[in-house]
């Protein structure tokens, strides 16, 4: 266990997409530890239920990184619940207190930038960081559906093969061995890839948050 993990944290640490925006501080790579921690308390607390209330704290921390993109880690939890049978952990107390909890600190947010800044910070955060990124190319930053694909195999040579023999094994685990865990990172990857490609206005380094479930199955 502790080799496996030691080797996907040097393989990770290896991409150099991941490793030049990690030391640039980009939010990305943050949110990228918040989600992943939030998964494996997810993942934990389905044992032990306690740790499910700190699943879902761990949305607060991870919104004042990189806002809505935080929904990422709750959206993956909530459809690996519901398409594996397990909609019941939704509904337990402890993950329902801990995503009040997490919400609570983004709602909190919001109201000290409107005290501070007045009705335009909300504007402009929702408006144009949102919503106009959602649904425009903003500053030239276009691309087609298969942008991310191209970004990951050409700024992570050698090391990008891996990645993609890494999800032809997710696959695999999933199809042939039933495996939970891999379905779960099945999960992560479909989604985190499906709402950067959506989003009109692209940018390379939003998928750096995909390398560490990427990784985590090696």
């Amino acid at each position: 266990m502790v080799s496996k993990i030691g080797f996907s944290s040097l393989i990770l640490l290896a991409m150099p997409h991941f490793l030049n925006f990690t030391k640039a501080g980009t939010m990305d790579a943050a949110i990228s530890f918040f989600i992943l921690l939030m998964l494996y308390l997810f993942w934990r607390g389905q044992e032990k239920p306690s740790l499910l209330f700190i699943c879902g704290l761990m949305l607060g921390p991870a919104y004042l990184m990189k806002g809505f993109a935080a929904l990422l880690g709750p959206i993956i939890i909530a459809v690996f619940c519901l398409l594996s049978g397990k909609w019941r952990t939704l509904f337990k107390k402890e993950f329902i207190f801990g995503i009040t909890a997490g919400l609570s600190v983004a709602v909190l947010w919001h109201l000290i930038q409107y005290m501070l800044a007045g009705p335009e910070a909300i504007k402009s955060y929702f408006g144009f960081h949102i919503l106009e990124r959602a649904m425009e190319s903003i500053e030239g930053h276009t691309g087609g559906i298969n942008f991310y694909q191209k970004a990951i195999f050409n700024k992570n040579k050698p090391w990008s093969v891996l990645a993609y023999l890494s999800v032809i094994y997710i696959l695999w685990a999933v199809i042939k061995q039933r495996s939970r865990e891999a379905l779960l990172l099945l999960f992560w990857i479909i989604s985190a890839y499906a709402l950067y490609a959506a989003v009109k206005t692209k940018l390379h380094w939003y998928i750096t948050v995909s390398y560490t479930h990427l990784r985590a199955h090696e």
